[in-house]
Protein backbone atom coordinates (compact mmCIF):
# COMPACT_ATOMS: atom_id res chain seq x y z
CA UNK A 1 0.00 0.00 0.00
CA UNK A 2 1.15 3.44 -0.74
CA UNK A 3 2.01 5.81 2.17
CA UNK A 4 2.16 9.14 2.49
CA UNK A 5 3.62 11.04 5.87
CA UNK A 6 2.48 14.63 6.13
CA UNK A 7 4.64 16.87 8.96
CA UNK A 8 3.58 20.46 9.51
CA UNK A 9 6.04 23.54 10.93
CA UNK A 10 5.36 26.31 13.41
CA UNK A 11 5.88 29.53 12.90
CA UNK A 12 9.71 30.17 13.99
CA UNK A 13 11.05 26.32 13.00
CA UNK A 14 12.21 26.76 10.10
CA UNK A 15 16.12 27.58 9.61
CA UNK A 16 16.71 31.51 9.31
CA UNK A 17 16.08 32.07 5.34
CA UNK A 18 14.87 28.86 3.85
CA UNK A 19 12.30 28.63 1.68
CA UNK A 20 10.04 24.86 1.90
CA UNK A 21 9.69 25.00 -2.16
CA UNK A 22 13.36 25.31 -2.89
CA UNK A 23 15.33 23.14 -0.16
CA UNK A 24 15.69 20.11 1.03
CA UNK A 25 14.47 20.36 4.84
CA UNK A 26 13.04 17.17 5.38
CA UNK A 27 13.75 13.37 4.12
CA UNK A 28 12.74 9.84 4.78
CA UNK A 29 14.50 6.99 4.42
CA UNK A 30 12.58 4.16 4.10
CA UNK A 31 14.14 0.54 4.76
CA UNK A 32 13.22 -2.38 3.35
CA UNK A 33 12.88 -6.08 4.96
CA UNK A 34 15.76 -7.09 2.78
CA UNK A 35 17.68 -3.91 3.88
CA UNK A 36 17.79 -1.93 0.86
CA UNK A 37 17.30 1.59 1.54
CA UNK A 38 15.30 4.27 -0.09
CA UNK A 39 15.69 8.12 0.68
CA UNK A 40 12.61 9.92 -0.19
CA UNK A 41 13.00 14.41 -0.43
CA UNK A 42 9.84 15.94 1.03
CA UNK A 43 7.86 18.32 -1.16
CA UNK A 44 6.50 21.66 0.18
CA UNK A 45 2.24 20.92 -0.10
CA UNK A 46 1.21 24.51 0.97
CA UNK A 47 0.96 26.27 3.89
CA UNK A 48 3.09 24.88 6.76
CA UNK A 49 2.93 21.55 5.19
CA UNK A 50 5.98 19.07 4.05
CA UNK A 51 4.86 15.63 2.29
CA UNK A 52 6.77 12.59 1.27
CA UNK A 53 4.88 9.66 -0.96
CA UNK A 54 6.06 6.11 -1.15
CA UNK A 55 5.15 2.61 -2.44
CA UNK A 56 6.82 -0.20 -0.94
CA UNK A 57 8.42 -2.21 -3.29
CA UNK A 58 8.69 -5.47 -1.32
CA UNK A 59 5.71 -7.23 1.16
CA UNK A 60 6.90 -7.41 4.89
CA UNK A 61 7.66 -4.86 7.65
CA UNK A 62 9.53 -1.49 6.90
CA UNK A 63 11.17 1.18 9.07
CA UNK A 64 11.84 4.45 8.52
CA UNK A 65 13.73 7.17 9.53
CA UNK A 66 12.96 11.10 9.61
CA UNK A 67 15.86 13.74 9.04
CA UNK A 68 15.20 17.49 9.38
CA UNK A 69 16.39 20.92 9.30
CA UNK A 70 13.84 22.62 10.92
CA UNK A 71 13.86 23.02 14.41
Amino acid sequence: MPCELSFDWRPGELPHGASPYKEDLLSVEFRSPHATTYRIQAFWAAGNTLRVRFAPLEAGAWTYRVTSAID
